[in-house]
């Protein structure tokens, strides 16, 4: 009993983490202070509950195939099919967050359903990216969403939202929708502190110091994008490949430039801002 209390503590807290909590939904926990017992994905807010008359609502379970566990996240409330939307969340911090990360799967589609992934500014207050899948996947794909500096401006933590998206209209049948929406290894990425970086991965890059404009002399193949950070690894400038880099506007001092491949290697170094 106490492991399950100390669950429900945290699940209505909202805490706010460094990184996904259980992202590959390995860990599930039991949800029995009243009514009919339940199953919840740990670390994880979802709108399972056990509210009317002691049953157990549950638009998010497990699934299990041979490489281990899964979320299942269903538009149905009280055994309803297309009644209301299944949700999943969690809140991290923002600071350093540069992408987030997840393998789906659109399992199934009744008409004006959809599969959602949402990114709010704090604790779903303010929307800041959305994603609508609107066809059916044959298998889980990999998806990611790099994070702008501006969706995060001024928050201290996000909130990343998938949701099966269904609803039943009264007056229209036409209007109906049902969504399935499978959800695996979801995980996010950060800029950590940069006063000490590692030896290996490093960007070979001119002039530095530099008054402006540097030249990156290789790029990584699979590179989506550039980061100039300070050392605390507060993200300044995101920068497409291709654009040129440019340190116009900020501050003389020290500053990282930072790159990262699809394979998650990251490449760093550091530059100094000079006044001329």
């Amino acid at each position: 009993m106490g492991r399950i209390i100390l669950w429900i503590c945290v699940f209505w807290t909202s805490q706010i983490t460094a990184q996904i909590i259980n992202g590959d939904f390995h860990h599930w926990d039991t949800i029995a202070m009243f009514g009919q017992p339940y199953i919840n994905p740990a670390g994880w807010v979802t709108n399972n509950n056990n509210y009317n008359a002691g049953l157990a609502n549950t638009p998010v379970t497990r699934g299990v195939d041979s490489t281990g566990f899964y979320a299942i996240i269903v538009s149905r409330e009280w055994g309803l099919d297309a009644v209301l939307p299944g949700r999943l969340k969690q809140t991290i911090r923002s600071q350093g967050l540069t992408r987030i990360e997840y393998y789906g799967k659109c399992d199934s589609l009744f008409q004006t359903g959809t599969c959602d992934v949402n990114v709010y500014g704090g604790e779903s207050n303010h929307l800041v990216y959305t994603d609508r899948i609107l066809n059916k996947d044959t298998a889980f794909l990999f998806r990611s969403i790099d994070i702008l500096p501006e969706w995060i401006q001024g928050y201290d933590s996000v909130t990343v939202e998938f949701v099966a998206n269904g609803r039943l209209d009264m007056w229209d049948e036409q209007e109906d929708g049902y969504a399935v929406f499978l959800m695996d290894h979801v995980s996010a990425s950060y800029i950590s502190s940069t006063n000490h970086l590692p030896q290996a991965n490093q960007i070979s890059l001119h002039p530095n110091p530099t008054s402006g404009q540097i030249t990156l002399d290789q790029i990584p193949s699979t590179s989506s994008a550039i980061w100039i950070t300070d050392l605390s690894g507060r993200i300044l400038r995101t920068l497409s490949i291709g654009e040129d880099v440019d340190f116009e506007g900020l501050d003389p001092g020290m500053y990282v430039i930072r790159m990262e491949d699809r394979k998650g290697n990251v490449y760093v170094s550091k530059v100094i801002k000079s006044d001329r």
